[in-house]
């Protein structure tokens, strides 16, 4: 899930990220998902998730405050409307005032921060940007600098030196076309203080008291 990636982000800089880590990542992620639908589940005011299972920015109301993961504790703050930067990937059908191309939407995000969820085609990917380097993460099947794979393709973080190189690789992974709608929400992670007693973390996680081998990835794209 693209929410562990952007969480990890906050306490080890990505330039000390290595394949394992995507792959902690992706069985943190996978916790965090049951997490959030157990919790829906026994709130029933909760913001339903998607017939098809995916999450929207809402869905994370239910945890924001107090989730629990990589032994530490963290909330998450966010607008969910409201905050989010829309546009269309086609430039030449952002022309209403309150449409943005991708290229502003970019900028005006990392102008205040450093991480967001970009959501198009019915999937959601991981922007960052830290120490002047932009980072693209995708935690879908991906083949050679991010393009769509098959099955057994790779999750991906995609380190990219300049804007254009960024927005290059965001074109390709999604395959802009005329009428590819995106958005973007801008994300703050804080780290809470202390380190969870591994009881409580565990039971905020069932999927990881089970001992497994982590599965081996290939190293991701750069």
């Amino acid at each position: 899930m693209v929410a562990s990636n952007l969480i990890r982000a906050a306490i080890l800089p990505q330039s000390q990220w290595v394949a394992n880590f995507l792959n902690i990542n992706m069985i943190e992620g996978e916790g965090f998902y049951e997490w959030i639908d157990r919790e829906t589940r026994n709130q029933p005011s909760a913001f339903p998730i998607d017939n098809r299972g995916y999450l929207e920015i809402r869905n994370l109301d239910v945890i924001r405050h107090d989730i629990l993961m990589f032994d530490n504790a963290f909330a998450i703050e966010y607008e969910d409307l409201n905050g989010a930067l829309n546009g269309s990937l086609c430039d030449r059908e952002n022309v209403g005032i309150n449409f943005l191309n991708l290229r502003v939407s970019i900028n005006l995000l990392f102008a205040e921060h450093n991480v967001g969820i970009l959501i198009a085609a019915g999937s959601a990917y991981g922007i960052m940007y830290y120490d002047n380097v932009f980072y693209f993460t995708d935690s879908h099947s991906c083949g050679t600098k991010g393009k769509r794979g098959a099955q057994n393709g790779n999750a991906c973080v995609i380190e990219c030196d300049t804007v254009d190189e960024f927005l290059r690789t965001i074109r390709r992974t999604l395959h802009s076309n005329a009428g590819s709608q995106f958005s973007i929400n801008a994300i703050n992670v804080v780290v809470k203080e202390g380190v969870l007693p591994m009881k409580q973390y565990l039971e905020a996680h069932p999927s990881m008291q089970v001992d497994e081998e982590v599965p081996t990835v290939n190293e991701p794209e750069q």
